[in-house]
């Protein structure tokens, strides 16, 4: 993509604040850029809830020409996926600029943004991807379809939230009644919206918290429209006058779960300290260290990490303060200090045994095509998702790297994950 033109945001508060709540949702997001619209995609790796954010070519104006834009000067559609944390960084700052402009280059999205005496650019790298990685939600052909004047649902929704993070919403003839109670506290607010489709609804449990969190925006916004169905996730759309959507479907999953994942996580290991942690432990008499040695000699971590992948691989027990070999532990450190190839080849067919992340993330680089880190636990998620197990994060996808690497099974060069061959 070669593109030198900037484009104005024209409504940067509109623009600025969709960003600012994907950086909230989401820690991966899809952007699509062709010469119609870009499109911020993402689904919530923990909580499976969809954010889709699409602004057409018209919402931008040329340099500082008001004049809408018909289509972006761009020669063919690209693709990429881009870490939050970036955006969340840099949103803060351009958010006191006056006014601000985006640009696209090679494989480069750049912020640009003007007061009376800084200009400063924001630019961001990505790596192209070859096909689309998010899926689109299901098709929900929802009962109830209600569009609201921003500011009656906004106070609504302050009202309930004032209560609980949890709340209930019913539909009864012409109404739609917000509820929630919190112990010997409870709070009801009823509104007479336009139906664009209605049905009765007993009660749908979903997030006040979600909604308050985008009130602001539902401000700049022309039109709020609220989607429901019993059984099924609210859905929520925010339309502006120039012609931006922003889409969000609810989920009340994330409250729901609990945030200790010690259990179901992957240890934030170094293997090369973890085969050395099992090499000291066999050359110990009766194969076996207390913890707080093992700590001394910096072969265990603060969160207890090595003893936990050891647990999790039943190559180490726990006794007392004492952590010791199984048996299978003592075989695979005679392999290890034997040949470190042999061990090697033991060790991957191992965690692939013991843990399904291991498995399904060997089986994802199997195809051989590169993938960055938030490309690879994007696809990863979803597939993890299909199975019904928990999705990973940034640091079970630091671990799964680090063992691929050291069995010597993947290659992990300029920001790129691929299987070796």
């Amino acid at each position: 993509m070669s593109d030198s033109k900037l484009y104005y945001i024209k409504d940067k508060d509109f623009f600025l604040q969709i960003l600012d709540y994907i950086t909230k949702f989401l820690d991966t997001i899809e952007v699509s850029i062709d010469e119609n619209e870009i499109i911020f995609t993402g689904i919530d790796p923990h909580d499976y809830c969809y954010v889709k954010a699409t602004f057409p070519s018209n919402f931008f104006g040329i340099n500082k020409d008001i004049t809408e834009v018909n289509k972006f000067d761009i020669p063919y559609k690209t693709l990429f996926m881009m870490d939050v944390s970036i955006l969340n960084k840099i949103l803060p700052q351009v958010r006191g600029f006056d006014q601000v402009f985006l640009q696209f280059s090679d494989e480069q999205l750049t912020f640009q943004g003007y007061t009376q005496k800084i200009d400063t650019l924001y630019r961001i790298k990505w790596h192209s991807i070859s096909d689309t990685i998010v899926p689109k939600p299901k098709n929900r052909n929802y009962k109830v379809v209600i569009d609201f004047i921003p500011g009656d649902l906004i106070t609504a929704i302050k009202q309930v939230y004032s209560i609980s993070n949890i709340m209930n919403i019913m539909i009864s003839e012409k109404e739609v009644v917000f509820k929630t109670n919190l112990k010997e506290y409870s709070v009801e607010t009823k509104l007479r919206p336009n139906f664009i489709k209605n049905e009765p609804i007993n009660e749908i449990t979903t997030l006040s918290k979600y909604f308050k969190i985008i009130s602001q925006a539902m401000k700049l916004s022309k039109k709020v429209k609220l989607f429901l169905m019993d059984g099924e996730p609210p859905k929520i759309e925010l339309s502006h006058e120039l012609g931006g959507l922003f889409e969000f479907y609810f989920s009340y999953k994330k409250e729901r779960q609990t945030t200790d994942r010690k259990g179901k996580s992957l240890p934030l290991i170094k293997s090369s300290q973890f085969m050395e942690f099992l090499s000291v432990l066999n050359k110990s008499p009766d194969k076996s260290l207390p913890i707080h040695t093992l700590t001394q000699m910096k072969l265990e971590t603060k969160g207890g990490d090595n003893i936990r992948f050891g647990k999790m691989l039943e190559l180490v027990n726990k006794k007392r303060g004492d952590i010791q070999l199984t048996e299978l532990g003592v075989e695979f450190a005679n392999e290890l200090d034997s040949s470190i190839e042999m061990a090697q080849e033991v060790f991957f067919s191992l965690v692939k045994d013991k843990n399904e992340f291991f498995l399904y993330f060997f089986e994802l680089l199997d195809n051989g095509e590169p993938k960055d880190k938030n490309q690879l636990r994007v696809e990863l998620n979803l597939l993890l998702n299909e199975k019904e197990l928990e999705a990973i994060d940034k640091r079970d996808i630091a671990t799964l790297i680090n063992v691929g690497q050291w069995c010597n099974k993947t290659r992990y060069e300029n920001g790129m994950i691929s299987k070796i061959k």
